[in-house]
């Protein structure tokens, strides 16, 4: 399904299923800002320095057919509450830079790697 070039409001939605079913799924949006954005928010932990990552998908994103989605490891450094803010974090074994061109596959493996971290 994820094959076209263009990420659709019925992709995102199959995504944001399958995502709410993994370990550590915080909310799905819409971006308002881009027609089409869809982010995704992920934090492993409760307590200060905890990571996450942050995954998108749409136009405007480092992604390409078959591929829609791209990831940032991310840094929360408060404890966790409905603001969630986090900050992107370079610094890790995992990229020192987001991580383009991914399958749904790969972003769990990726998921799985970010929680590891903490």
């Amino acid at each position: 399904m994820w094959d076209k070039f263009f990420f659709t409001d019925e992709m995102a939605n199959e995504a944001t299923e399958k995502f709410e079913k993994l370990d550590g799924f915080l909310k799905h949006y819409s971006d308002t800002s881009f027609v089409g954005m869809h982010h995704w928010i992920f934090r492993f932990g409760d307590g200060r320095h905890s990571h996450g990552a942050s995954i998108i998908a749409g136009p405007s994103t480092c992604t390409c057919v078959g591929h829609p989605f791209e990831l940032a490891v991310v840094f929360f450094p408060f404890e966790k509450d409905e603001d969630n803010k986090y900050d992107l974090d370079y610094d890790t074994e995992i990229t020192d830079d987001i991580v383009g061109c991914q399958t749904f596959e790969e972003i769990v493996e990726l998921l799985d790697r970010i929680k590891n971290l903490d």
